[in-house]
């Protein structure tokens, strides 16, 4: 998967936010030492980010991908 750059910083260390309860706890856990991996809850909502910037905390991209980005790939 391809990471973004940040729109605010433009740092290009940025994590996917993880919605609900991980089934593997250790690569999970490992995954938000690592950087590559922030925790966003247990629900995801129409307005919830994809993506956090571990530079400068900044929280962006829908994680609800449109039919207009889909129709794109």
């Amino acid at each position: 998967m391809k990471h973004p750059v940040c729109p605010k910083c433009k740092s290009e260390k940025i994590a996917l936010i993880f919605y609900g309860y991980p089934e593997n706890m250790e690569e999970y856990l490992q995954g938000i030492k690592d950087g590559t991996i922030a925790p966003g809850g247990c629900c995801v909502g129409d307005d919830d980010s994809k993506w956090f910037c571990n530079s400068c905390r900044h929280e962006f991209g829908n994680f609800f991908v449109t039919l207009e980005e889909l129709n794109q790939k």
